[in-house]
């Protein structure tokens, strides 16, 4: 059996990447175990990490307790961020607890493997909870000489912090997350030929339509996550992102906002009907191949056929998955392939749109290096009025700015900076907030620090500073969506 990867303990005594270790740690212990049995090698190994991470723990504090508390999992007073590499686990493991009436669990001392595999198989036994079960757990624990101790689900309001209210920025990562969860959750029943539950995607789309009237720029800047292996799941939720940004600067009201931001989410749906071999193929696809990939659309229409009722939603989801890839002019080169003329729906042309753009912009099996974002621009109006609605595409690009939200730039001072926010006024579009990321001899800084709007003139007339040219963030080694996260 290979031995488990261990992180030296000098990167890992930040708590909430020590906490996020546990977590993960401990679902894949609970689903292993609770799936292929405590003799399973995948099962083994999943325990002796769980003892490991636990452990860990104990190199920076003592007796520590991972407490749900509402939609949250702190590490005794720290809550848990969500972050991008990996999003549902967080959410899984406080199903796993709260399903199961523990609402937290304490570790009175270090642990080794029999005394996990102890903890992990009493808690994968619970079915349903009474009030008699855990002061009877906690008793078999101690017989068991298991330093752990489980507590109950306790009401939010007992915990402060949680009570109050999430900032901006906290209740964006969260609708990010979720939405990506949800994306992923409906494309595996299309996958399985299930039938489609589209009530959640509506909830948390709404959550994104009241974030977008006025935290617009936040969320754009979320749509700077991506994930090679997850690309369809990002994707997704970023078309969704830039097509309500872009419906909003259109003049839809909510409701209609509310079924354009389903639509976006689902308009890839056909894709979960694309064999994995040729969607995750690297390189270029042969000629058959991409014939397969062209089916996408249709079948995505397919799928949301199968649904029993259909309705406004349902229909305004067909048409994003229909027309997404067909040409604004209906000249040829989109596709699916029509016998007549067909005029595209506001709908499928504000898709179309955020489609490209985060394709263009985004690194992919058969695409090694995602385009500037600044540079996707360009090619975007380089094809308006034939491919593209030319004026949703002037909307766009007049939302977006001439350095869009997550582009990495070099400003005069020699600084580089991150773009977070556009002017309203299209004469200043050049002019964009930036965080500032490093001095001017180009030496890393906090990442809370230097916040500058470049449109804003001092009493002298003079503005802070100016941007020379964006920057490629992968060639000098940046992450930009931490700044967003």
């Amino acid at each position: 059996m290979a031995e488990p990867q261990r992180q030296s303990s000098d990167l890992s005594l930040d708590p909430q990447r020590l906490a996020r270790d546990l977590s993960r740690a401990f679902l894949v212990a609970l689903r292993n175990c609770r799936t292929h049995g405590w003799s399973n090698e995948a099962s083994v190994e999943a325990i002796d990490q769980f003892a490991h991470s636990v452990n860990q723990v104990f190199a920076s504090r003592d007796a520590f307790s991972l407490v749900v508390v509402g939609d949250f999992l702190y590490l005794d007073d720290v809550r848990l961020r969500v972050d991008s590499t990996g999003y549902g686990f967080l959410e899984a493991v406080i199903g796993e607890m709260v399903t199961r009436g523990i609402g937290s669990i304490t570790f009175q001392n270090r642990i080794g493997e029999r005394q996990a595999r102890t903890l992990i198989g009493m808690i994968n036994q619970i079915a349903v909870p009474d009030d008699e079960q855990l002061p009877r757990l906690n008793d078999q624990l101690e017989e068991a000489s298991t330093p752990v101790e489980l507590g109950p689900v306790k009401p939010v309001n007992e915990h402060t912090e949680a009570s109050e209210q999430l900032d901006k920025k906290e209740r964006c990562k969260k609708v990010f997350f979720r939405a990506l969860t949800v994306t992923r959750a409906v494309m595996a029943s299309a996958h399985l030929g299930k039938r489609l539950e589209m009530r959640q995607a509506k909830r948390v789309v709404q959550n994104m339509v009241d974030l977008m009237m006025d935290e617009e720029f936040t969320l754009l800047g979320m749509s700077t996550l991506k994930a090679h292996d997850n690309y369809t799941f990002y994707h997704s939720v970023n078309v969704c992102i830039y097509s309500l940004a872009l419906g909003k600067r259109a003049g839809f009201n909510r409701n209609q906002l509310a079924e354009l931001g389903v639509a976006a989410l689902f308009h890839d749906l056909g894709k979960s009907k694309v064999p994995l071999d040729v969607l995750r193929k690297p390189g270029k696809f042969s000629s058959e191949e991409w014939d397969v990939m062209k089916t996408h659309p249709e079948m995505g229409v397919k799928e949301l056929v199968r649904m029993r009722g259909l309705s406004s939603l349902a229909f305004k989801s067909m048409v994003a998955c229909f027309e997404h890839h067909m040409n604004y002019s209906a000249q040829p080169g989109g596709y699916p392939k029509l016998r007549k003329t067909y005029r595209t729906h506001a709908i499928g042309r504000i898709v179309a749109i955020a489609d490209a753009f985060d394709a263009l912009t985004t690194k992919r099996v058969y695409m090694t290096k995602a385009i500037p974002r600044d540079k996707a621009l360009s090619y975007l109006l380089a094809q308006a009025g034939s491919k593209f609605d030319p004026v949703l595409l002037r909307l766009f690009v007049n939302m977006i700015g001439v350095y869009p939200v997550g582009t990495a730039v070099r400003l005069a001072s020699g600084r580089l900076a991150v773009v977070v926010a556009v002017p309203e006024d299209p004469a200043l579009c050049h002019r964009p907030v930036v965080k500032v990321i490093t001095d001017d001899s180009g030496v890393g800084i906090q990442r809370e620090s230097g916040e500058v709007d470049l449109s804003a003139a001092g009493p002298d007339g003079a503005f802070p500073d100016e941007i020379l040219a964006s920057v490629d963030p992968e060639e000098l080694g940046l992450e930009t969506s931490k700044y967003f996260i």
